[in-house]
């Protein structure tokens, strides 16, 4: 080699090395980041041993700090190379699991103790002795058992990660076996045996990469797992807070209704306490389910209509409500009569409150295979346009008060059992609530949600 060669080529070396530096604790920032994304211990362990051999490892040969203060140098780097290899080998074992990476730990580990031993009980060995060179060449064998370990791991388990830092940790290990050929003069080797770091990295940055765009793609789905859950739990949340309120209300509705029945009750006897007596039965009847926290049977019966109706009629009459029903006997409807008493009982109460003293009529008659339900009111009715959004519940007056719940609860119970609810503004003023009921003539309708 020649005088002027020689700087150039120390050059190179160091260019060389430095980028092997920087490509490999690169890797071992970003397979660690993957590794704390995914809890992958193998991926942390990995990227630990890349830290040490980047950061440790290739620094104290780049400075020649090894060579330059003699065996605890080389013990040094020794000791760096076997702690990585043990790392890798840590890396590869899974519990439970039939692994190669038991022998190849088993090598690392007496690839490290063979060099310390080594070195300990020939304190005063000079550089390249048959001990040292001994033990780098342990170290070395250690470092291409666990590669070999890695990639067929890698290849069994179809994983990119240690299928390519096994390669790229191999090559590494032919790198380090042929700088210590240097003792033997074999002087040409080690250069192009430092060529090989650089490639060696490369290999293992092709690995971490995808590794990592994996590990960030799991992460976006546990991301989006822990949001659909998080939303499922507030729907959950919001659905418990929606039926309380609705028991809320009906409970207020029933009890207002009894109290006023109460009231005719105590009163002087006449010939109509026979049908009040009977809608007060089934008011008490439906508070017990209430309190029960039962909701509405959803099964597809068929309804007496008139005596559906006449239930809430009845207790509402009783607290001085003026109300007309004119509703022919015998007509009869598909669903159930509790829904129908509970959403005319709402009908009726918003009558009171927003048309108070108005007088109240309710009809009902058969039409293209639908039972139409109408109530209808005096009062002052409501703005244009209104019709549908105050079906939405939260939707109130201004004026009346209210929360609102009332209209979208019946609404929600028509629906449910195979109605609707709508809301017309009629000519001559009021409101009219028409209630479309399939008939009895009609096949079962499916509900839209279980009991």
């Amino acid at each position: 080699m020649t005088g002027a060669a020689a700087p150039v080529q120390g050059q190179v070396q160091q260019m060389l090395t430095l980028l092997a530096v920087a490509g490999t604790v690169g890797a071992a920032l970003v397979v660690s980041f993957a590794g704390r994304l995914d809890r992958d211990v193998t991926a942390l362990r990995i990227g630990s041993g890349l830290l040490v051999y980047g950061g440790v490892v290739l620094p104290v040969t780049a400075a020649g700090f090894a060579t330059s203060i003699g065996p605890a140098g080389q013990l040094l780097d020794l000791i760096g190379l076997g702690a990585v290899a043990v790392l890798f080998a840590l890396g590869l074992v899974r519990r439970g699991e039939p692994t190669l990476s038991w022998p190849a730990a088993a090598v690392a580990v007496a690839a490290s103790l063979t060099a310390v031993a080594g070195t300990a009980l020939v304190p005063a060995l000079a550089p390249g002795t048959m001990v040292l060179t001994a033990a780098h060449a342990v170290i070395v064998l250690g470092m291409a058992a666990v590669a070999a370990a890695m990639v067929a791991q890698g290849m069994r388990a179809h994983s990119v990660l240690q299928r390519r830092v096994g390669l790229g940790y191999g090559l590494l290990a032919v790198a380090h076996g042929g700088r210590g050929l240097e003792p033997v003069e074999v002087m040409m080797a080690w250069p192009a045996f430092t060529g090989l770091r650089p490639v060696a990295v490369a290999i293992i940055i092709a690995g971490v990469l995808p590794h990592l765009r994996s590990a960030l793609r799991r992460q976006q789905d546990r991301d989006v797992a822990a949001a659909l859950r998080l939303q499922a739990v507030r729907e959950a949340g919001e659905a418990r807070d929606r039926d309380a309120d609705d028991r809320d209300h009906e409970l207020r509705n029933v009890v207002l209704g009894l109290s006023g029945a109460a009231a005719l009750l105590a009163g002087p006897a006449d010939g109509g306490r026979a049908e009040l007596g009977a809608a007060v039965a089934a008011e008490l009847d439906r508070l017990t389910r209430m309190l029960d926290r039962a909701r509405p049977e959803t099964g597809a019966g068929e309804i007496d209509v008139r005596s559906a109706l006449a239930v809430a009629v009845e207790v509402r009459r009783a607290g001085g409500a003026v109300i007309e029903l004119d509703v022919p006997a015998g007509l009869r409807a598909r669903g159930s009569a509790e829904v129908l008493t509970q959403v005319v009982t709402n009908l009726l109460v918003n009558c009171a409150r927003h048309a108070p003293g108005s007088p109240v009529h309710i009809s009902a008659a058969e039409a293209d295979g639908h039972v139409v339900v109408q109530v209808r009111d005096h009062g002052p009715g409501i703005a244009p346009g209104r019709e549908a959004d105050l079906l939405d519940r939260g939707r109130r007056s201004a004026t009346t008060g209210g929360r609102g719940l009332g209209l979208g609860i019946s609404r929600d119970l028509l629906r449910a059992h195979g109605g609707d609810l709508r809301l017309v503004r009629p000519a001559g003023g009021g409101l009219l609530a028409v209630l479309d009921i399939p008939s009895a003539e009609l096949a079962a309708p499916v509900t839209r949600f279980a009991s």
